[in-house]
């Protein structure tokens, strides 16, 4: 029965038990009558048709529509089957009680309740129904509980056996609920559907938990299997639900979150080639590491675990008694130490992380300011207690023009230590991509300082004071580097500035080009030089150019001189067709 978007209706929400995978929430349009009041008239609603009745849905309805769209049988069935039967076929074969697959069934079931989560955080303003027998999705409106449920739990121990039940509150309220045919219609976070009302329990109540009560008024707990139970199942229950115990002890405690990550090698992992033998070159030998994220609590070290409750909990035996240690989580700082990690290039959100070596160390070397900041200690865990430098590193350059060649200062830093240039030019020449520090730390160079250094430490040469020096001919290695190091600060003392197509210096221009200065232009450009030269060096300059303009030709380069001022010259460059 189809119903018209011209004439009044309004979306509605109704729940119904499927036969395999339980309660269910489904979306229709209902027609509406002259007093406003919902018909029989009505039809499913989903993604495909929901753009006709746009005129009566808000946000809110698309995202719904779309979640409920989403675990529709046909959808469940296209998503995890993969053999050729036919839906009765497939649900009846998982879902059989003897035979099942029970991975394929939790599967499943656990991609539905995460659908249903989110189906009733979103559903408590809206109209929400109880589906009829005979399929009428408005036989029974649903009031939703807008405060949250809470249910607290009562232990008492006694000599031979501990007994405990649940207790739940809605505000000030106390539900009666047990022997009353309630349903708990999803779990995690629990919702209860009990006389035409729906309560929704915070994010961490198991609905599994409260469900045995449901028909019975306790649970005994025989001394014989105390110690096995109380591991097992009232550890994860203290820490999620409100407990009051009687015959043993809760501590409750709160520490402040500090976060930390430890750093662990992987055994190294030699390549085989073709014909199965290992290759023994070390280039050939895959390392990694692992990133654990874990918190501190004071005393207490806690692996994260994607916010699966909201207190850690460990137990201990005292004598003849049992001491429940609760610790509050600090989910907030958890939450925004996950995210800032994610944000600076280290997705942990599952806790752990594998990056091959230099990956790691760089990040480690690149952020060791933003782990400072946060407050996030790092720890390492290695074979041999071998530990890395994963802290700050740093080259600073400096190099400036002298009469017929450049001075290189350089300042290497690995945290606290100052390493001598030379040593480290060795390295990179070497290709030596660790050594080891002063404090017995295993220092890894960066792969970036390979790239962008390896050709200022080859051509560097040691004058007669063991000053590091480079040739004028290299005026392009310098250029270079200027770009890469940063100018702000200044690293390097400017002999020339490029401004668009022109150079100006503090050379002559031709006695630069003299030198080959200009050789490695591309080829069919044109550049102008601007000389800065006083009218008393100009006559020496020109000669100079002179005397090697057929060298320059020989190279491909073509010049002529131009009178631009008084106090200066310009030269126009042409590089030749070949």
């Amino acid at each position: 029965m189809f119903v018209s978007p011209s004439e009044p209706f309004k979306i509605i929400y109704s729940l119904f038990e499927h036969e395999y995978l339980g309660f269910l929430v489904d979306s229709f349009v209902v027609q509406l009558n002259s007093r406003n009041e919902v018909t029989f008239q009505c039809q499913n609603i989903s993604s495909k048709n929901i753009a006709e009745f746009a005129s009566g849905l808000d946000e809110l309805d698309y995202e719904l529509v779309k979640l409920i769209d989403n675990i529709q049988q046909e959808v469940i069935f296209k998503k995890f089957n993969t053999k050729k039967i036919s839906q009765h076929d497939f649900f009846y074969k998982v879902f059989n009680a003897e035979k099942g697959d029970i991975l394929l069934k939790e599967s499943i079931l656990k991609y539905i309740e995460n659908h249903k989560k989110h189906i009733f955080s979103k559903i408590k303003s809206k109209n929400f129904f109880v589906m009829g027998n005979d399929g009428v999705p408005t036989w029974k409106p649903i009031e939703i509980k807008q405060e949250p449920a809470r249910a607290y739990f009562h232990f008492e121990r006694q000599e031979n056996q501990t007994v405990y039940y649940p207790i739940i509150k809605c505000g000030a309220d106390s539900v009666k609920f047990q022997f009353k045919n309630a349903k708990i219609i999803n779990d995690l976070p629990a919702c209860m559907l009990l006389d035409s009302k729906l309560y929704l329990f915070d994010q961490y109540a198991d609905g599994k938990k409260i469900k045995p009560f449901l028909d019975k008024p306790n649970i005994i707990i025989p001394k014989t299997i105390e110690e096995k139970y109380y591991h097992k199942f009232i550890v994860p229950l203290v820490a999620n639900f409100n407990v009051f115990a009687k015959g043993f002890e809760i501590v409750n405690e709160t520490e402040t979150a500090e976060p930390q990550l430890v750093v662990s090698e992987i055994k190294h992992i030699k390549k085989m080639d073709l014909f199965g033998k290992q290759i023994d070159n070390e280039e050939n030998i895959d390392t990694k590491f692992f990133i654990d994220l874990s918190f501190n609590y004071g005393k207490y070290n806690f692996r994260y675990d994607n916010f699966s409750a909201p207190s850690h909990v460990f137990l201990e035996k005292k004598n003849d008694s049992w001491i429940f240690f609760k610790i509050k989580k600090d989910l907030e700082k958890e939450k925004n130490t996950i995210l800032s990690l994610k944000n600076n290039g280290l997705d942990l959100r599952n806790g752990r992380l594998s990056l091959p070596k230099n990956e790691t160390i760089t990040w480690f070397q690149e952020h060791t300011a933003f782990l400072e900041e946060n407050g996030i200690k790092v720890v390492q865990i290695n074979e041999g207690n071998i530990q890395y430098f994963l802290g700050y590193s740093n080259i600073e350059l400096k190099i400036e023009e002298k009469n017929d060649w450049f001075d290189v200062h350089a300042l290497v830093q690995f945290g606290e230590f100052v390493i001598p240039f030379l040593k480290l030019r060795k390295y990179i020449i070497n290709n030596i991509k660790e050594f080891e520090l002063p404090d017995g730390k295993l220092a890894i160079i960066p792969v970036s300082w390979f790239t962008k250094y390896s050709e200022l430490f080859h051509n560097l040469e040691l004058d007669e004071h063991e000053n590091q020096v480079l040739k004028k001919h290299q005026f392009g290695l310098v250029y270079n580097l200027e770009k890469e190091l940063d100018k702000k600060n200044k690293r390097i003392v400017p002999f020339f500035w490029w401004n668009r197509n022109v150079i100006q210096t503090g050379l002559a221009a031709l006695l630069v080009l003299t030198l080959g200065y200009l050789i490695g232009f591309n080829k069919n450009s044109k550049k102008e030089v601007e000389s800065l030269s006083q009218n008393s060096i100009l006559p020496t300059t020109i000669e100079k150019g002179n005397e090697s303009k057929q060298k320059l030709a020989n190279e491909g380069i073509d010049f002529e001189i131009k009178k631009s001022s008084e106090n200066s010259k310009k030269l126009l460059l042409s590089q030749r067709k070949e």
